[in-house]
């Protein structure tokens, strides 16, 4: 699991001289928890943390540095995608039908994940269930990113279709914790283990060197 987020940084080093801005990545696995500070989050700094030949299972948000990874290796948080579902919800119109749509497919998603968690439901039947779940989800993504809107429009609605239309590119990575037992349905573990760093970043207002 991976996570990142911005972190002030000093020149006391020397490493710093433009004055920019710092980023704090975590990689989290059942056994490590690895934290770095880098003064980028491009995809050349992803891959020196990752690997350039990274073979295992990653789960992160929609962050374009990760794209590089295959979609086959990818598991995209749902609690992100849920963020991003009650965004388009909350809207007017067709985006509201549309969120509500979205949201509605993820309930029942996670209804059957929590069953399959306290052992209650079989991960066979699990994939058999989660099927028409995918097949409803992606028919709306595919409707809702059909919608003609222009290339410089800014409103709501244009925002909802290009969300429908970045999240249908990357579909298979909804899906991979369905197959793949381990693999969890939400980053949240990266996300618990960098909160103690960004509550240490605000009392103590970052670090002054890159060696921490």
């Amino acid at each position: 699991m991976r996570s990142v987020t911005s972190f002030s940084q000093g020149n006391v080093d020397g490493c710093n001289q433009k004055n920019s801005k710092a980023w704090l990545w975590v990689a989290v696995t059942p056994l490590v928890a690895f934290f770095q500070i880098t003064l980028s989050r491009c995809t050349e700094t992803a891959k020196d943390l990752l690997g350039e030949k990274f073979s295992g299972f990653l789960n992160s948000d929609r962050y374009a540095s990760y794209n590089w990874v295959s979609l086959e290796q990818r598991q995209l948080c749902w609690a992100h995608l849920k963020r991003e579902f009650i965004k388009i919800s909350e809207r007017t119109g067709v985006s509201k039908q549309i969120g509500e749509t979205l949201l509605q497919q993820q309930e029942e998603l996670f209804n059957l994940w929590y069953q399959v968690r306290d052992g209650t439901l079989k991960r066979s039947e699990f994939k058999l269930l989660v099927q028409p779940i995918r097949n409803s989800l992606k028919s709306c993504l595919e409707e809702s990113a059909n919608y003609e809107v222009g290339t410089r429009e800014k409103t709501p609605f244009a925002k909802t279709v290009r969300t429908c239309r970045q999240l249908l590119k990357v579909e298979p990575a909804l899906w991979l914790f369905v197959d793949v037992e381990g693999v969890e349905p939400t980053n949240n573990a990266a996300e618990r283990a960098i909160r103690p760093a960004v509550i240490w970043r605000r009392t103590s207002f970052g670090s002054q060197t890159l060696f921490w």
